[in-house]
């Protein structure tokens, strides 16, 4: 019997960036193999990641990084309407995370009961912020759970850093999965060596 999917909300600070995004939301959707996680988040968090993306975009004056922030927050609601949050206000006031700013994050993971939070802000969530209730959703950095997405299918994720090879290669040429990973691997060290590695012996054989 298949261990049921992890359900994990995202945080906006990882909703942000390219990658890690790209890559949990490709092991949520993959349509060519059965998914590997469950997403989750709320409005508050899209409209904070839609006020921040801009800050992360290059290229672009500030309305087309406007657009580009709103475009992605819609494509998110569009391809993923089952992963919102609601009904998590009541909970804001029981829960107790170091940075008060992150309440209703960690109420919305409480009301939905999903088995983790995925940030890169881990010590705002100490452990004594569900200590009101007996269900306690874990706290996890992107590189933890992607090393989890990893060991359930490489595959999955390789093929979706080869679309991102592809993609990056129309604005520059030289962008290949190997400078990807090398980018990623400062805040996500384990997933790039381990992804690195898995990737030469599969060139390799």
């Amino acid at each position: 019997m298949p261990l049921p999917l992890p359900r994990v909300l995202l945080d906006a600070n990882v909703l942000i960036p390219l990658n890690p995004r790209d890559l949990f939301l490709a092991a949520a959707e993959t349509a060519e193999r059965t998914p590997l996680c469950r997403l989750f988040w709320t409005e508050e968090i899209l409209a904070e990641a839609e006020r921040n993306f801009p800050k992360a975009i290059r290229r672009g004056d500030a309305m087309e990084k406007a657009a580009r922030a709103a475009a992605l927050v819609a494509a998110l609601r569009h391809d993923f309407p089952d992963a919102h949050i609601t009904g998590y206000e009541r909970f804001i006031d029981r829960v107790t995370p170091a940075d008060p700013g992150d309440r209703h994050v960690a109420a919305a993971a409480y009301r939905a009961r999903l088995d983790a939070i995925v940030t890169f802000n881990v010590r705002h969530y100490p452990s004594a912020t569900f200590d009101a209730f007996r269900f306690k959703p874990r706290v996890l950095d992107p590189d933890t759970f992607l090393m989890q997405l990893f060991r359930a299918s490489p595959e999955t994720l390789a093929a979706r850093l080869r679309v991102q090879e592809g993609r990056g290669r129309r604005f520059d040429p030289a962008v290949t999965v190997a400078r990807i990973l090398d980018r990623m691997a400062p805040r996500m060290p384990q997933f790039a060596a381990a992804m690195q590695a898995w990737m030469s012996d599969r060139e390799g054989g």
